[in-house]
Parts: structure tokens; sequence; C-alpha cells
């Protein structure tokens, strides 16, 4: 009797190593690095443009408060000038066209007073929009001052 130990093992490895796939994680790794600095400098960008925003909106502001008390002197001027015109024109020195005309101008000054202040009004929304300051109470007393 003759046995025959035969044991065969057979043992088989398999490995799939892509051979760039160290470089597509180095690119994506890159291209994060880049996006996050073009949004770091986006971010830059915008806090600069609302700074000049705000900077100028309140530059504008302080003009716009000297433009209603020039045209509100204006007015005030006007007024006096059609008072004096129509009373020129009442003892014969002044005639009607020369009344009408400072008529005209009494209400071109009446009308650039609320131009004035209807930019005030605007451009310190804006800014107090920009600022981030701006609050319901502030559209509540716009909203009253309208009415």
């Amino acid at each position: 009797v003759t046995t025959v130990d035969s044991t065969q093992t057979t043992l088989a490895f398999s490995a799939r190593i892509p051979l760039f796939a160290g470089g597509s994680n180095y690119a994506r790794a890159k291209q994060a690095a880049a996006e996050s600095t073009q949004a770091s400098a986006n971010l830059d960008l915008q806090q600069r443009t609302v700074k000049n925003n705000i900077r100028s909106l309140y530059r504008k502001v302080q003009t716009d408060v000297l433009t209603v008390k020039a045209r509100k002197r204006a007015t005030i001027s006007s007024r006096s000038a059609l008072e004096a015109t129509e009373t020129g024109y009442q003892v014969g020195t002044r005639n009607i066209v020369e009344v009408l005309n400072a008529q005209r101008n009494l209400f071109s000054a009446q009308r650039d007073y609320a131009n004035a202040r209807y930019d005030y009004i605007i451009d310190l929304m804006n800014l107090k929009f920009f600022a981030g300051s701006l609050s319901e109470t502030d559209i509540q007393a716009l909203n009253a001052w309208l009415d």
C-alpha cells in the first residue's frame, strides 16, 4: 500500500493600484487650496466694497443735510422775493410777468427742497442698511413721518 499525500495549495493575490491615484489626490488638494484662497479673496473684496459703500453713503448723508438746509433757505428767500414782487405789482412798480417768474422760482425752490429731503431719507436708509443698523423702528418712524 502506497499512500500518496498530495496537498496542493494555491494562493492568488490580486491588487489594483492606479499609477496616477496619488497625482489626482494631489491635484484635488491643490484645487481645494486654490478655491479656499479665491473664497478668501472674494470675502476681502466684499468687505472692502461694503466699507467703501458705507463711507461714501456717510459722506453723501452729510452733504444731503447741508443741501436740505440750503434748499430750505432758498425756499424762504424765494417766498420773500415773491411777496416783494407782488407788493411791487400792487403799487405799480412791477408787472405781472415778474410776479409769474417769482412764483415759478418759488415753486422750483419748493420742488428742489422736497427732492433734497427725499434724497436725504433714501441715503440715510441705505446707510443704515449697509451698516447693518436698519431696524423696524426706522421704517415705522419713516412711515409715521410720511403720513
